[in-house]
Parts: C-alpha cells; sequence; structure tokens
C-alpha cells in the first residue's frame, strides 16, 4: 500500500522502498485499482474489500463456470459444498489482502470458464472474446498472469476448431478475420500494461529490477517451497496445505486421465483443467522472485481440479463396481 500510495508524489508506480523507486510498470493494473480505492479510506477492512469481491466472483466462477460443466450428472448441493470447502481452503491463507494474486486466480478462472463455454454455446466467438480479453487484461495484472496466454495454449486445439469452423462467409476471409478481431481484444492488455508508461521505462526498471533482485533462476524455484516448508511468515500450514492440494490433485487426475479413466467417467475435459493447474505452476517456475504468496493465483482452477478429481475416482470406483 505504501507503494500505492508513493504515487501521489511520484506520477507513478514505484518502488521507493526495494527499487530506488523503479517503476513497477507494466504490471500495475492492480496498483491502480488499488489507488483508486485507497483515496477513500486506508481502513484494513476498506482495502481489502476487493480482494473480497474477487473472492466471490472466482468462487462463482470456479463452482458455476468451471466445476458444474466438468462435472455434469452430479447433484448440484452436494458438489457445490464441497467445491466451497476446497475453495475456501485454497483462497484464504493467499486471497485476504490486497495483492495481486486473487485478481490473477479470478481471472484465469474465468479464461477456463469462457473457453469451456465456448465448446458448448451457440455463440463460440463471443466466449472466445471474452477469453481473450480477459487473458489480456490478466497478464497486465502480474508477471504471474503469464499463465492465462499458457492456458490459451492449452485450449489451442479447440480454439482453432472454433475459428475455422466454416459458415457462409469463405473460409480465407473468416479466419483471418476471427483471429485479428481475438488479437484485438487480447491487446487491450498491452494499453492497460502502457497506459502510463513507454517501452523505454519498462526495460529501465526491469534492469534495476534484475540488478538488485531478488531475480532469481527457473532453477531455483525450489527456493519458493523451501520457504513454504521453513518456519518462517512465508510458511504455514494453511498455504502448505493449499499447495499440497494442487499438487496432489494433479498427480492423481493425470494418472488417472493417462489410463482414460476420465472417459470412462464422462469427464472429456478433464485434461485441460489440468493443463490449466501446469500453466500456473510453468509461470511460476518462470518468474524471477520465488515469493510463497504468488501460490494464491492457483486459487481458482485449483479447487476446481480438487473436486474435478474426487468426482472423477468416485466415478471410477462406482462403474468399477458395477462392472465387478
Amino acid at each position: 500500500m505504501m507503494t500505492v500510495r508513493n504515487y501521489a508524489d511520484s506520477g507513478d508506480i514505484g518502488n521507493y522502498y526495494r527499487w530506488f523507486n523503479a517503476s513497477e510498470a507494466p504490471f500495475t493494473l492492480v496498483q491502480h485499482l488499488m489507488r483508486w480505492v485507497s483515496e477513500y479510506s486506508l481502513a484494513p477492512a476498506w482495502l481489502r474489500v476487493p480482494s473480497v469481491v474477487a473472492g466471490v466472483l472466482t468462487w462463482l466462477l470456479t463452482s458455476r463456470g468451471v466445476v458444474g460443466p466438468l462435472c455434469r450428472g452430479t447433484r448440484r448441493l452436494p458438489l457445490h459444498l464441497v467445491t466451497a470447502v476446497f475453495f475456501l481452503a485454497c483462497w484464504l491463507p493467499f486471497g485476504l489482502g490486497i495483492r495481486p494474486e486473487p485478481f490473477v486466480a479470478l481471472g484465469l478462472t474465468a479464461v477456463v470458464a469462457a473457453l469451456l463455454k465456448a465448446q458448448r454455446s451457440d455463440a463460440p466467438l463471443f466466449w472466445l472474446g471474452t477469453a481473450a480479453l480477459v487473458t489480456g487484461l490478466t497478464v497486465a495484472v502480474t508477471p504471474t498472469g503469464v499463465a492465462a496466454v499458457l492456458t490459451v495454449l492449452v485450449f489451442a486445439g479447440r480454439i482453432w476448431r472454433i475459428v475455422a469452423r466454416r459458415d457462409a462467409v469463405t473460409r480465407w476471409i473468416a479466419i483471418p478475420a476471427r483471429v485479428a478481431l481475438l488479437g484485438c481484444l487480447g491487446s487491450v492488455g498491452l494499453v492497460a500494461m502502457f497506459a502510463d508508461s513507454t517501452w523505454n521505462g519498462v526495460r529501465r526498471a526491469t534492469e534495476i529490477h534484475d540488478e538488485f533482485g531478488p531475480s532469481l533462476g527457473w532453477y531455483q524455484e525450489f527456493e519458493r517451497y523451501s520457504a513454504l516448508l521453513g518456519t518462517t511468515f512465508w510458511g504455514n500450514a494453511g498455504k502448505r496445505l493449499a499447495v499440497l492440494l494442487a499438487i496432489t490433485s494433479l498427480l492423481v487426475a493425470g494418472a488417472c486421465a493417462m489410463r482414460g479413466l476420465h472417459r470412462m467417467a464422462r469427464m472429456p475435459e478433464l485434461p485441460l483443467l489440468i493443463g490449466s493447474v501446469l500453466a500456473v505452476f510453468a509461470a511460476l517456475w518462470c518468474t524471477p522472485s520465488k515469493w510463497t504468496h504468488h501460490f494464491g493465483a492457483l486459487a481458482g482452477v485449483s479447487p476446481a481440479l480438487v473436486v474435478a478429481t474426487a468426482v472423477l475416482l468416485a466415478r471410477a470406483g462406482s462403474v468399477r463396481s458395477a462392472h465387478d
């Protein structure tokens, strides 16, 4: 918050306390949002209202937009209750604050929900456009937001089938036009990233960040997990549980998908959700700072995968029992 309030004197979101007031650009979208919020009051409860709103929206997208379509045929009330438990377990340790990770979780969940909806909607291009717009804005939040782009790559095959779909317009005109329109929507993120900064300013700020650090390589990702399992405030039981749930569900769901159990359990889109969670870990792996609060980006797609894995195991077990 002190970094955000520094805007009043410098006219830029700069980190006065660590990087000699070097700009935080191009990842300042949430800081500008918090700047407007802090102009009304600096009360801790008020400053956390945006993250709470983001958490509620993430919950709605997780339960209705991701878990619901993946687990079609499951009774709604038990499904929503289980989703709520796992969502709170993953969101509370990281999301109740003023950091940008809750908004990355919201953006990632919205992208996954929109891309899943595009597969079943009568207006698939609308949902693809929504996913493109949200992807661009999510990247502008924080470096971990690159996971949104990786998520789009996970869905690339299905996106291409929609874009290349034949209609009344000749195909050689329709495909470039659709790609251009989606690109325009996605480029809105660049407007958010460079609205009050130049490329040279971003380049210079990045050089200062790299020189004074912390700037660790991808091969030092173990530092994040070392802090998570350590005895400092970077790691506690709640944070460890959230990450453990994500990793366990990845391993179990991945093993089931490799054996084709997701098709037997009528959950053909499960590998796409697995890829979306892996995209977050890949983005974390490549980010130069290794703080544990970055795991907050998992707070939407991770509980969805945990619930989907539980439903998959239940369905696979019931099918196996019926077969026996």
